[in-house]
């Protein structure tokens, strides 16, 4: 088939347009994706074994800096992990800065040859990656660059790492307290427990405290502390109002069966007049021949009365405690119970 001039110059532009578009959608789909937050590396500082001055230990560590930095691996210092070597040291620096990674960097010198040492360690103390490397007769300049080359080298490694899971310590004030993650029971505080990425439910539970319900975020390889205070439940529920008239009700009760008691104590030994007859007489001195036998029921109603009393000063005093708003007029913050004999029984006052 012949194709005139405009028919072919139509196809050519159709061929061209065609190939564009394949080439187009190679690219898209072969393009990287969007670049991701740039992760964060704990570097710990440099352990020196050597004798090098301070102006050439700065310009390392510098160096080392540079490597991770150029890397695209945000550097977070952490001077307090100099000297970690295990997990007591290394999961407390964890949750304090929010990652689970640390760079240790060793370097140890025999007059110019040096060995340096990176390990990339997790919050339990593990090593993850080691990489050794020698600089054998370098000066200044020369460890500073293999120093530069293999931080750059580890922090390639660490980026590319999967971020692993996120870490929530749990603290309660009590301690004790149960940890239900999703409804789920899965122990109690204090607490450090491994997070799956995403919102979750979470309920702390104690006995004599209230629940205290929150939602909470799993992020990967963050490690997070929460603080949690659960406040008491009083014993009488929401209204504690009963407790001060049932208090006060128990002082009155306590009050009267003291004094009855001690009025039905004070009989034991009196004659008993309504024991005079024609057949049983008064003695000559005067006294019937039977007297009341009292001693016992006084006794009880003492006790019983002295009971109640202290149960209703303990309620109201209680209540008093649990209701710091009710102040005395006279602007003090706490209630005193005053108890004092009066003519005719005791008298109570706040």
């Amino acid at each position: 088939m012949r194709l005139d001039g405009g028919s072919a110059a139509t196809a050519t532009r159709c061929y061209d347009s065609l190939v564009r578009a394949i080439v187009m959608g190679t690219l898209l789909a072969t393009a990287p994706a969007e670049p991701s937050e740039p992760r964060e590396l704990l570097v710990a500082p440099i352990r020196f074994e050597t004798d090098l001055p301070d102006y050439a230990r700065a310009e390392i560590d510098a160096g080392l800096q540079g490597g991770i930095s150029r890397s695209g691996v945000n550097v977070v210092r952490v001077d307090e992990a100099a000297t970690c070597e295990n997990a007591a040291c290394y999961t407390p620096l964890a949750t304090k800065y929010g990652n689970r990674h640390f760079l240790q960097t060793t370097i140890v010198s025999h007059e110019r040859d040096h060995v340096i040492t990176m390990k990339l360690v997790d919050a339990e103390g593990a090593v993850v990656v080691s990489r050794p490397t020698t600089c054998d007769l370098c000066g200044v300049s020369e460890l500073v660059e293999s120093t530069n080359n293999l931080a750059a080298s580890m922090a390639n490694i660490f980026a590319r790492m999967p971020r692993g899971p996120g870490f929530v310590t749990f603290k309660t004030q009590p301690e004790g307290a149960s940890i239900f993650i999703d409804d789920q029971l899965v122990g109690t505080s204090p607490l450090r427990l491994e997070v799956a990425p995403g919102v979750h439910k979470l309920t702390v539970r104690s006995e004599g405290h209230g629940d205290l319900q929150r939602t909470i975020e799993g992020e990967s390889g963050v490690e997070e502390e929460l603080q949690l205070r659960l406040e008491p439940v009083d014993p009488f529920g929401e209204d504690r109002r009963i407790a001060r008239p049932i208090g006060w009700t128990l002082l009155g009760l306590g009050i009267a069966g003291v004094a009855a008691g001690a009025a039905v104590w004070s009989l034991h030994g009196d004659p008993y007049n309504p024991s005079c007859t024609a057949d049983e007489p008064q003695d000559l001195g005067g006294h019937c021949p039977k007297k009341y036998d009292t001693q016992a029921g006084g006794i009880i109603g003492v006790v019983l009365g002295g009971v109640a009393f202290g149960a209703g000063v303990g309620l109201v005093v209680w209540d008093a405690k649990r209701h710091p708003s009710r102040k005395r007029k006279d602007g003090g913050a706490s209630a005193h119970l005053r108890v004092r004999p009066t003519a005719t029984g005791l008298a109570v006052r706040f």
